[in-house]
């Protein structure tokens, strides 16, 4: 595995080009010097959004239930969500004054993780990290400044 260094992010690269990050409070050459020493042995590499979470605690995730119909595990969906108007569901917690997504454990900007990942729903699957692909996304940055993350947006 080699590894390179954009801004204050650590990037590993494995053999198939496949990459996963951690952000990493110092230089790239402070890193390189004490090695890799903040990841836990046996736990992969964290990525953006495994380090905040601040999508899924802040808004609303509504969904259609034809987003049932394409998994083959639906009942973990079913259960951690209800029914809305209009052949729509939500994520049990996301309709609060404070939401929280059900799905969504530990702790918001440390680490986190999604129990359902594989069978969340189109809404969640849709929503990309700002800056992901070149592209801004206003809701991402808003989300992570309500919890006094700094956004990724280059605007």
């Amino acid at each position: 595995m080699t590894w390179k260094w954009v801004k204050k992010f650590v990037f590993a690269v494995d053999a198939t080009g496949g990459a996963s990050g951690r952000q990493n409070e110092e230089s790239g050459e402070a890193a390189a010097a004490q090695g890799s020493s903040s990841h836990l042995p046996g736990k992969p590499l964290l990525n953006y959004c495994e380090r905040c979470g601040a999508c899924c605690a802040f808004f609303p995730v509504s969904f259609p239930e034809s987003d049932l119909e394409r998994l083959c595990d639906r009942r973990q969906l079913i259960d951690m969500s209800a029914p809305l108007a209009g052949a729509r569901r939500i994520m049990a917690g996301t309709q609060l004054a404070q939401p929280r997504c059900a799905a969504l454990q530990g702790e918001v900007g440390v680490r986190v993780n999604c129990t359902i990942y594989a069978n969340r729903p189109s809404t969640c699957r849709n929503f990309t990290r700002s800056w992901e692909d070149n592209q801004g996304n206003s809701l991402c940055d808003r989300a992570r400044g309500v919890f006094g993350l700094d956004q990724f947006s280059q605007y």
